[in-house]
């Protein structure tokens, strides 16, 4: 039988430990002696409770974040996809889970993005990249990203982090700012 139980140090303080009982019966069946193997779980309750505060924190972070914040494996499957999909592109984590991240990318746009992903597994930096995503209403949004990687315990490279954020109207200022610079420049 495993059971997790505490045990007192000597000063008085409580150790968990994880105990494994083995009863040891004699000829006739009933029990002999028991034997009992504990082991200090100390470090890792400390380890669980470190994760556990660290999964809160990212949690806490994504879904608070104003930028779209994307978890894509080696193929660009998304395996996680921030709350703000919702506000920036009315797509619900739950709509793109499991969906290919070029689904909603625009067509003239693909190209450069596979390119900049496949840059991006080969030496392990992100570059900064604008492309078109459509919303889930049909229109265009521009999205600037940047692409980290996460690497597996033997090194090799597990799964992308991207973050993004909508330049959308920052885009159409800087296009209409042209268009009446250069009228300007016509008027004169």
């Amino acid at each position: 039988m495993d059971r997790r139980n505490c045990f007192l140090s000597r000063d008085g303080r409580e150790i968990a430990v994880s105990q494994l009982i083995l009863a040891h019966r004699a000829a006739d069946g009933t029990v002999a002696h028991l034997c009992t193997i504990a082991r200090d779980m100390t470090d890792a309750k400390r380890a669980q409770e470190a994760l556990r505060r660290s999964e809160q924190l990212f949690r806490v972070m994504t879904e608070n974040a104003t930028e779209l914040i994307a978890l894509v494996d080696t193929k660009g499957n998304r395996l996680y996809n921030s709350p703000s999909y919702q506000t920036v592109l009315g797509y619900s984590p739950d709509e793109l889970q499991g969906t290919w991240s070029m689904e909603q990318t625009h067509p003239d746009d693909r190209a450069k993005l596979l390119e900049a992903a496949a840059e991006t597994k080969s030496t392990g930096v992100g570059k900064f990249i604008e492309y078109r995503m459509r919303h889930k209403d049909g229109s265009w949004r521009t999205l600037e990203s940047h692409a980290g990687v996460i690497r597996n315990t033997r090194g090799e490279i597990e799964n992308i982090l991207i973050v993004a954020r909508d330049v959308t109207e920052r885009k159409r200022a800087e296009k209409e700012r042209e268009m009446m610079e250069v009228q300007l420049r016509h008027a004169q």
